[in-house]
């Protein structure tokens, strides 16, 4: 099973947690993780380290932050390259629809790269503004 790794600024993770297990019920072979005013950033980049050697079963892991350039996405960064390419994929700019999405991919036994894919295009068409959508069905 493909492992998932969410990092992100604050509890923004673990509010991702909390809404896909009222949606989806328990996300299996997850990690949630939030740095925090005062965490060691060091200690913050060996958590997303540990975190996808451990989550990887051999199908890879999809690592999610929240801000491209900002702390999370750096430690994976920085962190991971030590790592195989194909053991991990990292994509920045996280949001619910796209973790809904990759989760349920998983599910379905799809491979990393295209999990990654359907995140993603799901993370920017799940974007939309309601006046736009509404002009769109008159």
């Amino acid at each position: 099973m493909i492992g998932i790794v969410v990092a992100t600024h604050g509890t923004l993770a673990a509010g991702f947690e909390n809404a896909l297990n009222l949606i989806m019920g328990q996300i299996e072979n997850s990690k949630f993780l939030g740095l925090n005013e005062g965490n060691n950033i060091d200690n913050f980049g060996q958590a997303i380290y540990q975190s996808v050697v451990q989550l990887d079963e051999g199908q890879g892991v999809l690592v999610f932050t929240d801000l491209q350039g900002a702390t999370p996405f750096n430690q994976a960064v920085s962190k991971l390259r030590s790592l195989k390419p194909t053991q991990f994929e990292i994509i920045t700019g996280v949001n619910l629809p796209m973790l809904v999405e990759a989760i349920n991919e998983r599910l379905l036994g799809k491979d990393l790269q295209f999990i990654k894919n359907a995140a993603m295009k799901v993370g920017q068409t799940g974007i939309n503004d309601l006046t736009t959508l509404l002009d769109q069905k008159s």
